[in-house]
This record gives structure tokens, sequence and C-alpha cells, in this order.
């Protein structure tokens, strides 16, 4: 159904993340190797690799907000609609690894769970590994959004209006920083 390229901070091809799928809910996520071949015994550990987008933040403004979703569907939708987006590659119920995250070093990180319980705690996770990386980390809350709901449905996302992304990314910039211990849901 779909595949995506994840690429270190240099622009590398570090691993093919592919979405296969069946009937209305039969979806499976397979990794393969930059040369093609998939990964069968787990050599390839999602918590380790790049964020997916890595290869963008050298081209960011120094100061800009980065957005940091859940999946890269949820980041390709935020980058059509022109705002600095990145995405784990780990799935919720995983955490990408400290130097996974160096990419976001020094810079202002909204991270933009999926409207559940555990994208929440996904992104919590992250926000606490981010506390000695990143300037500062919001977690936003789209308290509007569908179950399950993510980036990808969010209406300014889905219109692309420079007027609705740029009240959104205005709302984002809004949410109170996070600190160690908080947990709003």
């Amino acid at each position: 159904a779909a595949s995506w390229s994840i690429k270190n901070a240099s622009g590398r091809v570090v691993a093919i993340h592919e979405r296969w799928e069946g009937g209305r809910s039969d979806k499976r996520f397979l990794w393969k190797h930059p040369n093609g071949r998939y990964s069968r015994n787990g050599e390839i550990k999602a918590r380790t690799l790049p964020l997916y987008g890595s290869e963008h933040v050298k081209d960011l403004p120094p100061g800009a907000p980065v957005v940091l979703a859940e999946g890269e569907k949820a980041r390709d939708a935020l980058a059509a609609a022109h705002l600095p987006a990145l995405a784990t590659v780990t799935g919720a119920s995983g955490t990408p690894e400290p130097e996974s995250l160096e990419v976001l070093r020094g810079r202002r990180v909204i991270l933009w769970p999926d409207a559940d319980d555990e994208g929440f705690r996904h992104m919590q996770r992250i926000a606490e590994r981010l506390q000695s990386i990143a300037s500062d980390v919001r977690i936003f809350e789209w308290r509007e959004a569908p179950p399950k709901g993510d980036a990808v449905d969010h209406p300014a996302v889905l219109s692309r209006s420079r007027q609705s992304v740029r009240a959104l990314l205005e709302q984002m910039a809004s949410t109170p920083v996070w600190e160690p211990g908080s947990s709003s849901s």
C-alpha cells in the first residue's frame, strides 16, 4: 500500500518501511534494508532508526519549531501542508532511542500524538527523552480529533489553506511547555 525511505540527517537511506494491506483491518508493516532485502530476523530495530524526515531538519531556520508526529503518513500530510515535521517510525508501543532524537537538538519540538491513550503515552515517553535534547517540548492535544485520529485528519492539514495552517501552528505553539511529571490528556 505504501513505502517510505527512512534517511539519516545527511540524506542516506538506512531502511525502507513498507505497509501491506489485505482486508478491512488487515495491515502489516515490513522493514527492508537499503539493498531491498527484507529484515526477516529483526535485525532492523525501529527504535534505533532516524526519525522520518530527519534529512530536512538542516533546511529549517534556526529556532523554527518542529512537529513530531506518529508515523510516516502523518508526517507526509504535515509536510504537504508546509509544516516543519518529522515522524517516529517505532509505532506507538515503541520509543526512539536518544540517538535518533539528536536531530532535534536545541529545537523547539511540538509532539502530536494520535488521539488515543497509547499515542499519548508514546509522546510522553519521547518528551521525557527530549528533556536534555530539545530547547523546549510541547504535547499538542487536538481535542476535537476523531477516535484514533491524527495529523492526517486535521481540517487545516486537509485543506492546506495558508490561513488555517498558520492558525494551527499558532495553536500548537501556544500549547504549554511540557514538564516532567505532567500528564494532561
